[in-house]
């Protein structure tokens, strides 16, 4: 079985938190939902982005996870239905990438003695090994690489002497050409209302042994590695939580953003982004 906690806490007040944790005796995952880009949301959530991340939330909480059920066709199917769901409510003829909200995923499920893996988006999953203590750093780059390429742009405007708000509304037609190559060979995949996308995540298995962890974690939490520098991936990570708690580490990410408040010395999209983790411990005895 996996011995799990995990934390989520919106990266603002004013928006409701479109990221999901959630884990069952033999699985465990991290939604980060996005919204769509055309500025109508059309879900009875009144947020797209929080409406696909709490319905894959709810299927994973409900899906048999112990059947012999392929998780990648699970996700196709639940992904098919979303879709159609969505298409009911806008009406429309055809759904372009503006229109659509996605979400990054990141699910593990433990199958006797391997953990089988799957990654969209920009979520990311460490396995950290306690006989070698090593540790492997499972991540997409293909979103990662386009957020820098907005992010680098952001600056300069920034650099020109424009405020934070005024550069992200400047590079509004960057990220508008990044979401029209979602679930593209030359963009980047994402779960979302094209089933098609799943037969593209990033998808394996992995030996483990009692004691085996894994963190899984939404990109607003992995800042504190990747952008921050606050802590390094893997060993150092797990140490920092295991002495100091979820809540804490998570408390200080946010310390650091909120130094930072203008995004002057590490530019960013968001000033605070919604921030989920999950560490999973493996007990195969249990």
């Amino acid at each position: 079985m996996l011995k799990v906690d995990g934390i989520s806490e919106p990266g603002s007040v004013l928006v409701p938190n479109q990221d999901r944790w959630g884990f069952k005796k033999d699985l465990a995952w991290v939604v980060d939902g996005a919204t769509n880009l055309d500025g109508t949301s059309v879900s009875p959530d009144g947020d797209d982005g929080a409406w696909i991340a709490e319905a894959t939330h709810r299927f994973l909480l409900n899906w048999d996870s112990s059947s012999n059920s392929a998780l990648q066709d699970s996700l196709i199917k639940l992904s098919d239905s979303l879709a159609s769901d969505y298409m009911h409510w806008t009406q429309a003829a055809n759904i372009t990438p503006l229109m659509q909200p996605s979400a990054a995923l990141a699910v593990i499920r433990l199958t006797d003695s391997e953990i089988e893996y799957l990654l969209l988006g920009d979520c990311s999953i460490t396995f950290l090994n306690p006989i070698e203590h090593s540790f492997t750093l499972l991540t997409p780059t293909d979103l990662g690489r386009l957020d820098q390429i907005a992010i680098q742009e952001l600056a300069g405007f920034m650099r020109q002497g424009l405020s934070f708000s005024e550069a992200k509304e400047a590079v509004n037609p960057t990220l508008q050409r990044h979401r029209r190559m979602m679930n593209q060979n030359h963009g980047y995949w994402i779960f979302g209302l094209e089933s098609s996308a799943i037969g593209h995540a990033v998808h394996g298995r992995l030996p483990v042994d009692e004691g085996s962890i894994f963190v899984l974690a939404s990109d607003g939490f992995s800042r504190i590695w990747d952008t921050y520098n606050m802590l390094q991936p893997g060993w150092n990570t797990y140490h920092e939580i295991e002495r100091k708690g979820l809540a804490s580490v998570l408390e200080r990410l946010r310390a650091t953003e909120r130094q930072d408040f203008d995004a002057i010395k590490w530019p960013r999209l968001k000033i605070s982004d919604d921030a989920s983790v999950v560490v999973a411990k493996v007990a195969i005895g249990d």
